[in-house]
C-alpha cells in the first residue's frame, strides 16, 4: 500500500559528561602542594561526622550543602561555635576545618480545604511566625454561595485573619460560605422549586426518546407544581435548554460550553459520589479530571456466532477466551468452509459504516495495553514513544486487528463494504462464523434471528491475561449541563434533580438495548433478574467492570474516529501495510499532534 508518511529526521543528542571539580582556581599556585578541607556537620547524632576533600594549593573551596531533617544549612565557619564565617572567595593555602551552622526550617505546610464534598484541596509551604503570603492563598468559588473566609475548623467557628495571624505549625484552613440569595432555599439549604421548567434536548436518540418521555412523565407526576420536564429532539433555542443527552465523546468536543456536573449537583444540594458509576466505563465523562457529564448508559459491543457452525468446528469445547483460541477456531472454520463457499469469511466487522468506532478500532489496543492516550498529571499523553513495551503492544494490536479483519489477513475475516445489518445476515446465513455487533439498535435483529449465539469481546484480541485483557470498549451517552445564557440557578438545580432521577431509573433504557452505568441499577434485581429478552441479552455481553472508555478529551472522538480508524486502520484493513512498526509510528505522531 502506498503510505502517506511523515519524514522523521533523527537528531543525535550527544551527552557530554564532564567531571566537575570541587574547586575553582585563583591562578597558578607557587608549588604543587595539596591541602585537605574537612567539613564538620557539627551536631550530635549526625549520620556522618565529617567530609574531607583534597584541593590543590590556591584553589577555592566550594560550599557543601548537606541535608538535615528539619534544618537548613546557614553557613560554614572556621570554629565549632560558629563565630568566624569562612570566606569561600579566598584561596586555600593550608589545611582547613570548616564547621556547619544550622537553623531550624521554619516552613510549615498549610492545607486549604474547600470544605465541601466536591471541592479542591490545596497545600502550600508557609514561613513560620509570619502571616501567609496572600499570593499563595487559593481562590475558591461555589455556585449559589458566597465565600466568607478561611476558618480553623470545618464548622467555620474561628476565622483566620490573613493579615495578622501567623503560622506556627502545620495546619489546615477550611473555606466558609454563605448562601448568596440567588435562589430560594428552605431552612436546610435545599432549593425550593415553584413551577420550574427543565428543557431536555435528546441529541442521541437511538430509540431512547420514548424512554425519556416516559421517565419525564413519571418525574412530572412526582414533582407536580415544582418541576416540569420537557423532552424534545428539536433544539429550537439552545439558551433555554439546561440538559443535553449526548454521545459522551461528541459532548467532549465542546467541553467549555458545559458546567461541571459536580458543581450543579452541589448547587442542588444532591450528594454525588463518583463511585456510583463503573469507573473505567465512565472515564470519558471527565475532562481534565473534572466530571462534565452524568453517565447514563453504554452501548456495549459483542460477538455473535452461527450456532451450527460453532457446533461443527468447536464441538462441546468452551467458547474461545483469548486471541490464540479464537484464531485457531477461525482458521479451522475457514479451512472447512471456503472450498464449498467462496464468500465465507471467518469473522466480520462492519467497518464500512464504522458504527461507533471505539469497538472495532480500539479493542485490540485496549486489551493489549496500548492506549491511544491517557490523562496523567494534568496532561493528555501518548506513551508509545517513551515506553518501548507499550509501543510493541501497539504493534501487536495493529497486527492482530489486521490478521482478523484485513483483506488478506491471516485468519480470513472481513470488513470492507459491510454495514451492521448485512453483517448479521451473513452470520445467520453461514457466510461467516462470527461477527462483531457494535450498535444497540441491532439487538432487535439479533433477538429475532434463530441460530445465533452471543459471546463477550473480553480477551479475544490478546493473549495477555488480567484485567487489562478483559477490557471492552463501549460508547457512552450521558446528561450534561449546558451553559445556557437564559437560565437561572434554580433552573439549573432543577435540571440536576431530573438528571439524578434518570440516572437512578436508567433500567428503563436496558429494555431498548442500553446498558445502565449506575452500579445500583446494573446490580439491582430488576436488571439481573429481568425476564425481558433484550435485558437478558445484555447479561451476556460481559461484566460492566470490564467496560472501558478513553479519558474525556476535546479531540478524543477525532483521535478514535478520524485518525485511528479513518486514516490508519481502515486503509490498512483494505490495502495492507508495508511495515507494521512504521505504520504504528506514523499513527502515533498524528495522535500526539492532537494532545496537550
Amino acid at each position: 500500500m502506498k503510505l502517506f508518511r511523515k519524514k522523521i529526521v533523527p537528531i543525535a543528542l550527544g551527552l557530554i559528561m564532564a567531571a566537575v571539580p570541587m574547586m575553582s582556581f585563583a591562578g597558578c599556585a607557587d608549588d604543587e602542594a595539596e591541602y585537605t578541607i574537612t567539613y564538620h556537620l557539627n551536631y550530635q547524632g549526625a549520620d556522618r561526622a565529617e567530609r574531607a576533600v583534597t584541593v590543590p594549593a590556591g584553589a577555592h573551596a566550594v560550599s557543601w550543602t548537606p541535608v538535615r531533617d528539619g534544618y537548613l544549612i546557614d553557613g560554614w565557619y572556621t570554629d565549632a561555635n560558629c563565630q568566624n564565617e569562612f570566606d569561600f572567595g579566598s584561596a586555600v593555602r593550608s589545611n582547613l576545618n570548616l564547621y556547619a551552622d544550622w537553623r531550624a526550617d521554619a516552613a510549615y505546610k498549610v492545607t486549604f480545604d474547600s470544605n465541601y464534598a466536591l471541592g479542591d484541596i490545596t497545600q502550600i509551604s508557609a514561613e513560620g511566625d509570619e502571616p501567609i503570603d496572600p499570593n499563595l492563598v487559593p481562590e475558591v468559588s461555589r455556585m449559589g454561595r458566597t465565600f466568607s473566609g478561611w476558618y480553623r475548623e470545618p464548622e467555620c467557628i474561628n476565622k483566620w485573619n490573613l493579615e495578622t495571624d501567623t503560622v506556627v505549625s502545620d495546619m489546615t484552613l477550611y473555606a466558609g460560605y454563605t448562601l448568596d440569595g440567588s435562589m430560594p432555599r428552605d431552612n436546610e439549604g435545599n432549593p425550593v422549586y415553584d413551577d420550574i421548567t427543565v428543557n431536555v434536548w435528546i441529541g442521541a436518540n437511538f430509540d431512547t426518546l420514548p424512554v425519556f418521555e416516559s421517565l419525564a412523565e413519571q418525574f412530572n407526576a412526582e414533582r407536580e407544581g415544582e418541576i416540569y420536564v420537557n423532552v424534545t429532539t428539536q433544539l429550537s433555542n439552545q439558551n433555554t435548554f439546561s440538559l443535553r443527552f449526548q454521545q459522551t465523546p461528541e459532548k467532549s468536543r465542546f467541553e467549555s460550553t458545559y458546567y461541571s456536573a459536580e458543581d450543579i449537583y452541589d448547587l442542588a444540594n444532591i450528594p454525588l459520589d463518583r463511585q456510583a458509576w463503573y469507573e473505567q466505563a465512565a472515564r470519558d465523562s471527565y475532562y481534565m479530571g473534572e466530571m462534565t457529564s452524568i453517565p447514563i448508559v453504554a452501548g456495549v459491543p459483542f460477538v455473535i456466532y452461527n450456532q451450527a457452525l460453532m457446533e461443527k468446528y468447536n464441538g462441546s469445547q468452551a467458547l474461545p477466551e483469548n486471541y490464540s483460541q479464537l484464531t485457531a477456531l477461525l482458521k479451522k472454520a475457514y479451512d472447512g468452509e471456503h472450498t464449498s463457499n467462496a464468500d465465507f469469511r471467518s469473522i466480520l466487522a462492519a467497518y464500512e459504516s464504522w458504527d461507533w468506532r471505539e469497538a472495532p478500532s480500539y479493542a485490540a489496543f485496549a486489551q493489549n495495553g496500548a492506549d491511544y492516550y491517557v490523562y496523567e498529571n494534568g496532561h493528555y499523553i501518548n506513551k508509545w514513544d517513551t515506553d518501548e513495551t507499550m509501543f510493541e503492544n501497539a504493534v501487536t494490536a495493529m497486527q492482530n486487528t489486521y490478521d482478523l479483519f484485513g483483506t488478506d489477513g491471516a485468519f480470513h475475516g472481513g470488513a470492507a463494504g459491510m454495514v451492521g445489518s448485512a453483517l448479521i445476515n451473513a452470520v445467520i446465513s453461514g457466510d461467516a462464523l462470527m461477527g462483531l455487533v457494535t450498535v444497540p439498535t441491532y439487538i432487535g435483529t439479533v433477538l429475532s434471528a434463530s441460530g445465533l449465539g452471543i459471546m463477550p469481546m473480553s480477551g479475544l484480541f490478546t493473549d495477555e491475561t488480567g484485567a487489562q485483557a478483559m477490557q471492552i470498549p463501549v460508547h457512552t451517552i450521558g446528561l450534561a449541563f449546558y451553559r445556557a445564557s437564559d437560565l437561572s440557578l434554580t433552573e439549573l438545580a432543577a435540571a440536576a434533580e431530573f438528571a439524578d432521577y434518570v440516572s437512578k431509573n436508567s433500567y428503563a433504557f436496558a429494555e431498548t438495548g442500553w446498558y445502565p452505568l449506575r452500579k445500583s441499577v446494573a446490580e439491582s434485581e430488576e436488571f439481573t433478574q429481568s425476564e425481558n429478552k433484550t435485558v437478558q441479552l445484555l447479561h451476556e455481553v460481559g461484566s460492566p467492570e470490564n467496560f472501558r472508555t478513553l479519558d474525556g478529551l476535546t479531540d478524543g472522538k477525532k483521535i478514535v474516529s478520524d485518525i485511528a480508524s479513518g486514516t490508519y486502520l481502515l486503509p490498512a484493513l483494505q490495502s495492507g501495510m508495508e511495515n507494521v512498526s512504521d505504520y504504528v509510528r506514523e499513527m502515533m505522531y498524528m495522535i500526539k499532534g492532537e494532545l496537550y
